[in-house]
């Protein structure tokens, strides 16, 4: 039996044998939220580059595919957390990625 508590952005498990928590990162934010230290994309999980989406220089919106990632065996997109222009890409297809490279980096429509 689990039992699970959603509370902001953090979701505690509970399970017969303890407790676990997973926190959650939004990848497209809230509109209210700050935006401090969000106009880089960087990979949640150790994965390898699959798929560059944009090119630098790019306008983009909230939610356009960035680039994709194989973690553990499953494709995973990353999207952009804003409107905006794509400064860098700090990767190219290929690069095995540690958790929390930075692999792209935003920047905000004016």
């Amino acid at each position: 039996h689990v039992t699970g508590l959603l509370d902001g952005h953090e979701v505690y498990v509970r399970a017969r044998n303890g407790r676990f928590e997973v926190h959650w990162v939004d990848p497209f934010g809230t509109e209210d939220e700050e935006q401090a230290g969000a106009d880089r994309v960087v990979a949640p999980l150790p994965g390898t580059v699959v798929a560059l989406l944009v090119e630098e220089g790019a306008e983009v919106e909230k939610g356009a595919a960035i680039l994709t990632l194989e973690v553990m065996k499953m494709e995973q997109t990353l999207r952009a957390p804003f409107a905006g222009t794509v400064k860098s890409l700090k990767c190219k297809v290929g690069d095995i990625v540690a958790e929390g490279v930075e692999l792209a980096e935003i920047e905000p429509k004016a």
